[in-house]
């Protein structure tokens, strides 16, 4: 997007047309720009939300591990009755 940005103000410099020929599509950069700047923050709180869950990944895959097995055994011991 940035990239995109520059080089159409280098195309604007460079031209002897008209700016506002320009405008349009400058104002659509610059607004698709300002919507990635958003996702991004967006983005990076949620992974900061996240983190504390992460950091008991292990341990939340270990309970679920021990549940399934415990399911398990609950079912076969109703299944010999």
């Amino acid at each position: 997007m940035r990239r995109r940005l520059a080089r159409l103000n280098a195309t604007i410099e460079d031209s002897e047309l008209e700016v506002s020929g320009f405008a349009p599509r400058k104002r659509e950069l610059r607004d698709g720009e300002q919507k990635l700047q958003e996702a991004e923050r967006e983005a990076e709180t949620a992974l900061s939300e996240s983190r504390p869950v992460m950091e008991h990944i292990d341990g939340i895959g270990a309970f679920a591990r021990e549940l399934d097995k415990f399911q398990k055994g609950s079912y076969r011991a109703e299944r010999r009755v």
